[in-house]
């Protein structure tokens, strides 16, 4: 299990000094300067281009752009992340208040999503051909279409402002505490709904290929009550492929954070993100893209260890 671990560790690597080369470039060539947004338009040409060279100087955006890269893997490798533009914090001290509060998020989704998705694709499984299973289809099928803003917006009129029963928007504190739980209900069903559609449909299909196998009929032959059957002998080995859904899919629901969380104006790595962009804020962005992107690979990471621990010929293949 050991050198498995160290294999997949050695093959995140690359992965996280791809995705930080991918975003500092792509970012550092489009269009539109950070810099010149920074100073106020009246100011006299002079001051002005007297205050533009000095911030350039500061930040390192008057050096050529292989050592402005060159200089933030160094950076990385320190664990600093830059500054932000706008406000001058360091990033690395804003991102992990916000991340604790996007996982609180994530977490309270992927529960909705699996409880909810697996639960559907089994019963849609074992009532294969009946109206239960065309229902709960028809359902997944709705959910994996809709899209996640336009879900929350409906949700955020008719439960949080039309009818009042929760908080249209906003957080602080704790999912653990029962006001910030209330806040939560809202974007984490929004965030759930689409994972919890996808699970649903993958479920069905591994619970039906795993209920044709000769030791389910086996079972069934010895005059096993259904319930035991499904629960002891078919879900069992149907969650090897829906652990590994899983981890993507948490990883899914971090990326659909950066809407929900705009939508809700939940206080996450997300909306921290769409901040960014809109201000043309480069370390922000940056910072944060490469944040989330750890977040994936160790994600990743956890899943293939636990798919291993599940079935110990992944780790010899």
């Amino acid at each position: 299990m050991g050198e498995y671990l160290v294999k997949r560790l050695l093959l995140a690597i690359p992965t996280v000094i791809g995705v930080v080369t991918l975003v500092f470039f792509a970012i550092h060539l489009a269009p539109g300067d950070p810099v010149a947004l920074m100073i106020p338009p009246d100011l006299p040409a002079g001051i002005r281009e007297e205050r533009e060279a000095a911030i350039r100087a500061r930040y390192g955006f008057d050096k050529p752009l292989h050592v402005q890269y060159l200089t933030y893997l160094g950076n990385i490798a320190r664990l600093d992340l830059g500054r932000s533009l706008r406000t001058n914090a360091r990033i690395i001290d804003e991102l992990p208040q916000r991340f604790v509060n996007t996982l609180q998020l994530g977490i309270l989704a992927m529960m909705v999503s699996t409880t909810l998705g697996v639960t559907l694709g089994v019963i849609s499984a074992v009532k294969r051909g009946t109206w239960i299973d065309n229902a709960t289809m028809f359902g997944a099928l709705f959910g994996v279409s809709i899209p996640n803003f336009w879900f929350g917006l409906l949700l955020m009129l008719g439960v949080g402002l039309y009818w009042g029963v929760l908080p249209p928007s906003g957080f602080n504190g704790s999912i653990l505490t029962w006001e910030g739980f209330r806040h939560a209900i809202l974007p984490a069903i929004t965030l759930g709904t689409g994972s919890a559609a996808i699970l649903a449909r993958f479920a069905r299909s591994s619970v039906l290929d795993v209920i044709v196998q000769d030791y389910v009929r086996t079972a069934r032959a010895k005059g096993l009550a259904e319930r035991v059957v499904v629960l002891r002998h078919v879900l069992k080995n149907a969650l090897i492929p829906i652990i590994t859904l899983l981890g993507l899919q948490f990883g899914a629901v971090l990326s659909g954070a950066v809407v929900t969380e705009t939508v809700f104006a939940w206080p996450g790595v997300g909306r921290y993100l769409i901040t960014g962009i809109n201000g043309r804020d480069f370390p922000v962005v940056q910072g944060t893209v490469i944040f989330i992107a750890i977040g994936f690979v160790l994600i990743n990471l956890v899943t293939d260890l636990l798919y291993a621990y599940i079935d110990p010929r992944v780790r010899f293949r």
